[in-house]
């Protein structure tokens, strides 16, 4: 049986998307929209049974660029992981997933992330949560008392829009100062926004903008349904234009009693609602894993104050140019990255699961030495908690 994956062709278009029907619950009018402007089969891999050549398995790798410590860093968005039920238990996903990712870093992409349906499958793959959401449900009426503490202004104009396709660089302006102090989010393009939209749309979302002295200020993507007002992105310039959304939400507690809103962590409105218990539980969402070590750490921004070198010995089971010790020297925030042929004095050990928690703000150096998953001596250590502090991290991006 071949371990080589490969990328479909034309006339299996329509058998990954019957796979795609049978191992996800989107509607139709998804599964054809996205077949239609949105697949590629450059960035799909296969695996097929060898007999009749039936796709056995399944996944796509979509491209997309991440804020990671200040620089855009390709990455690859792994969606659509699937297994034919008729091949389930022959080791197909077990043998397309890490060929993949190999591929994938041989490829020149540094980095991947995944939403996970269930992450004890990628955990063996060294895959680990990197961005987690504080999921509310309570009632709308609550969002009251916090309006009532805050007193929103009043001078704002709001337009709903029909099609916001149109308006999209708006939006753009608008999600590119709210995401200015965040890490590990997806950069958008036109293209990008014209997906979300459509996607949206799909959903039944109402787009409402908010303006204040003819300059843009926040955006909210909603629907109402089934008596609860749920919120799918929101995005603000600073916190009076939040207190606005809020004061708009709060305006249909006569259609809806409920709110729901999967929240990026570090939103305030937590520490707002009385008796929070039951209403916010915390979500771990987005999970990454570095596929190219020496490709990551020389594209990262590090403090133009910091001159130094740090030696870091990783070990990767599947990906083979990740093992061994790599020098990380920096020259006035310049970043020279060497794989090494004999072991230094002196270095930090970690694994690339670690490693990616590191890079990705997940866990501060400190926390890791805390958990015993990282290792090495204290000034390689005092150094990797300056040049990697925790981050506040955010994405938003469903396919």
């Amino acid at each position: 049986m071949t371990n080589q994956s490969l990328h479909p062709n034309q006339l299996q278009k329509e058998e990954l998307m019957n796979l795609w029907r049978y191992c996800f619950s989107d509607s139709e009018t998804f599964v054809q929209w996205y077949f239609r402007e949105y697949y590629k089969p450059e960035y799909t891999y296969i695996l097929q049974e060898p007999q009749q050549g039936i796709i056995a398995a399944a996944m796509q790798a979509n491209p997309y660029r991440l804020c990671v410590r200040g620089q855009q860093i390709p990455a690859a968005y792994l969606v659509g992981v699937c297994s034919h039920p008729a091949y389930r238990g022959e080791g197909y996903f077990r043998r397309l997933f890490p060929t993949t990712l190999i591929q994938l870093a041989a490829d020149g992409i540094p980095l991947a992330f995944l939403l996970p349906v269930n992450n004890l499958l990628y955990r063996p793959y060294d895959f680990i949560y990197t961005h987690y959401r504080a999921d509310y449900q309570l009632e709308l009426s609550e969002i009251g008392d916090f309006l009532r503490k805050n007193s929103p202004s009043q001078d704002y104009h709001i337009a709903l829009l029909p099609q916001p396709e149109e308006h999209w660089y708006l939006f753009e302006e608008i999600y590119t100062a709210y995401t200015k102090h965040l890490h590990g989010y997806a950069y958008r393009e036109e293209k990008d926004w014209q997906h979300h939209f459509a996607d949206w749309q799909m959903d039944c979302c109402r787009f409402a903008f908010f303006s204040r002295d003819n300059e843009g200020a926040a955006y909210l993507v909603y629907r109402i349904t089934e008596n609860a007002f749920e919120i799918l992105e929101m995005a603000y310039k600073n916190q009076e234009d939040y207190l606005a959304i809020w004061q708009y939400v709060y305006t249909h507690r006569t259609q809806a009693e409920k709110l729901i809103w999967s929240a990026p962590m570090g939103d305030r409105l937590l520490e707002e609602i009385p008796r929070w218990q039951g209403k916010c539980t915390l979500h771990p969402h987005m999970m990454a894993r570095i596929l190219s070590v020496e490709k990551l750490l020389s594209q990262l921004n590090y403090p133009q104050w910091f001159t130094s070198a740090i030696c870091l010995a990783v070990s990767d089971p599947i990906i083979a140019e990740n093992n061994g010790i790599f020098s990380l020297e920096i020259n006035q925030g310049i970043a020279a990255v060497r794989k090494l042929n004999h072991c230094p004095n002196a270095y930090c050990s970690l694994s690339i699961a670690t490693l990616t928690r590191l890079v990705m703000g997940q866990a501060s150096a400190m926390d890791l030495i805390r958990r015993e998953e990282l290792t090495g001596v204290e000034n390689q250590i005092q150094f990797l908690e300056r040049l990697f502090p925790k981050t506040q991290n955010f994405i938003n991006e469903n396919f």
